[in-house]
């Protein structure tokens, strides 16, 4: 039977290898077997800056680094070392903290760009050695950087040695508000598409994988919510369970930014929605991408995603209580009324867990998909509105729909000169009159330059709005794809 990692194949193949660790609390012997490794791998490295490659000495350190790291990586699959913040961490956990030795090995990598080392099962002493002699070459007169270190590798055939660049943050980015948040989306939702590969293997998502990206659209929201609004206002059904958990987060992380929420629940709530459909990657792709009528039997199995998402979730260290509520019971409905899972009590939804269900709910009424109406983002607030108390809390109903305005960000809309625009950000004083992007012109032309209009600017000395809304439009109208000019 197809699965989801039929879809997502080709995706693994374009990856270096890259070992999948434990994800419970790692033992203290662990650790000190892998600050081990690190010493010998460290001793390889200085030793080539000392003795020839070919010297006895190096043969003897090479292997005898390999007779340590050979039998780990059998019993862990792999052995992946991350660089950060003048440490060095293993599955998150510090490694060598303060000493010498670490801080050596820490410059040895990162003054050539790498910020991770990766040893997968089946290395062998030739690839080890030839990573040494890269180095050696890339010593302290010319040293070469991470993408010309990992050429050399792959020219040299080590298939089992894989390093990683510096993780880009948003303030090491460059380029406008849109583009930074644009790659932010990109990544986040290609790494959640990567780590529900590796959990389909193992029966277990590996929440630390997610939870940078977490941390770095909470950033990014709190700087300015409306570019990720934005973003996230582009639906692709190509790949819709990963972008729609990426919408989904977004959504809810803006809500509770706007409820003014403690920023310290913020990242249970980003890990939580992010990984709150992760369960349907164990559905079948005939069933979940179906374009027509769902039967009892497959709409069962659709139903059972919550249940599927936990199992995975199990065991991770960074999967708290909050997450686990959102996973299980995000389709849950006011007083349990026809959610799922069924529950044999009448429980209450949990407030955060019902803003999830809201935003949820909005994501997918404004996706078009085969077996979905459209709505625009309006009509869909207005569905919404009309099942609160019903499906929804009516308290958190009204407040999403403040949030969001009369005419929520992605909204196109025509205004009185003619110009069709899409909305990119609220005025909070004046619901009526957002910023807009010009996307077509009076006379039908597409607009190529960037023309943002404040529909708040008036004329000096008629003191009139300059423009205004007259309708707004329906994305079908448009001869081309609208979210392509943002």
């Amino acid at each position: 039977m197809s699965d989801v990692r039929d879809e997502m194949e080709h995706h693994r193949l374009m990856r270096p290898p890259v070992p999948i660790e434990p994800d419970g609390p790692v033992e203290p012997s662990t650790l000190r077997l892998v600050e081990e490794i690190i010493a010998m791998l460290n001793f390889c490295m200085s030793g080539t800056l000392i003795y020839p490659l070919g010297h006895p000495a190096v043969s003897l350190a090479v292997t005898r680094a390999m007779e340590v790291l050979t039998p780990f990586l059998n019993i862990h699959s792999g052995l992946t070392i991350t660089f950060e913040h003048q440490e060095l961490l293993y599955q998150r956990e510090l490694l060598l903290e303060s000493s010498y030795l670490g801080l050596q090995f820490y410059q040895y990598f990162t003054e050539r760009g790498v910020y991770q080392l990766t040893f997968a099962k089946g290395l062998t002493e030739d690839e080890l050695t030839s990573l040494i002699f890269i180095f050696r070459h890339s010593g302290r007169e010319k040293k070469l950087k991470y993408t010309e270190l990992t050429e050399l590798l792959l020219q040299r055939n080590v298939a089992h040695i894989s390093l990683g660049g510096e993780r880009k943050t948003l303030t090491s980015q460059s380029g406008s508000r849109y583009m930074i948040a644009k790659s932010l989306y990109e990544r986040g939702a290609k790494e959640l598409e990567s780590a529900a590969l590796n959990s389909v293997d193992l029966d277990r998502f590996d929440v630390g994988m997610v939870k940078p990206v977490v941390g770095e659209l909470i950033v990014n929201l709190m700087d300015d919510s409306s570019v990720l609004m934005s973003i996230s206002s582009v639906k692709s059904y190509d790949n819709y369970l990963f972008s729609h958990c990426m919408n989904v987060c977004i959504l809810s992380l803006c809500f509770a930014i706007y409820l003014k929420m403690d920023p310290k629940i913020l990242v249970d709530i980003g890990i939580g929605t992010l990984l709150h459909d992760i369960g349907k990657v164990k559905i079948p792709l005939e069933i979940l991408h179906k374009p027509t009528t769902l039967n009892e039997k497959e709409w069962r199995i659709i139903r059972n995603h919550p249940v599927e998402g936990v199992k995975m979730m199990m065991n991770s260290k960074y999967a708290t209580e909050l997450p686990f509520l959102i996973v299980y019971t995000h389709h849950w409905r006011q007083m349990g009324q026809e959610g799922y899972p069924v529950s044999r009590r009448k429980i209450t939804q949990n407030p955060i867990v019902s803003m999830v269900s809201v935003c949820d709910c909005y994501d997918a009424m404004t996706t078009n998909r085969p077996y979905n109406k459209l709505f625009l983002p309006s009509a869909a607030i207005e569905s919404i509105k009309k099942l609160a108390g019903v499906h929804y809390d009516p308290q958190i109903v009204s407040f999403f729909s403040n949030m969001m305005g009369i005419y929520p960000i992605g909204t196109l809309v025509k205004l009185n000169s003619g110009e069709i625009c899409i909305v990119l950000r609220h005025n909070p004083d004046q619901s009526f009159r957002p910023h807009v992007k010009v996307i077509q012109d009076e006379k039908g032309k597409i607009v190529e330059d960037i023309i943002i209009y404040d529909l708040t600017e008036k004329d000096d000395q008629e003191k009139e709005y300059l423009r205004s809304i007259e309708s707004i439009v329906e994305p079908s109208a448009i001869p081309f794809n609208p979210w392509d000019c943002l």
